[in-house]
């Protein structure tokens, strides 16, 4: 994964090559010590940061506590989606946070 794309340049290439100070890149994959030990590294950077993690799109973040209508909106995504032929993506997504 390289960051957001605008067509073939990622935000992450031009910033990086572009600007000065510490640069880190990881997959979220490799765990959330590496997450952890980038961002301490980053804060106590004296001058400009860049930490790029590469997560799965489809991985949901889960609050504390879900509300009401918080688990409405997500049902009623799930039924557009099937609906809309995109069933796909919900096979997808439930692979990518079921399998953690």
């Amino acid at each position: 994964m390289s960051g957001m794309n605008i067509g073939q340049i990622s935000i992450y290439s031009i910033l990086s090559t572009h600007s000065p100070g510490l640069k880190t890149r990881i997959r979220h994959s490799a765990g959330n010590r590496n997450v952890r030990a980038a961002l301490e590294q980053a804060f106590a950077h004296n001058g400009p940061a860049l930490v790029d993690i590469a997560v799965n799109r489809q991985e949901l973040a889960m609050p504390p506590s879900l509300k009401l209508d918080q688990i409405v909106d997500f049902n009623l995504y799930m039924i557009k989606a099937i609906l809309n032929g995109r069933g796909d993506e919900i096979v997808d997504l439930a692979r990518t946070n079921l399998s953690q």
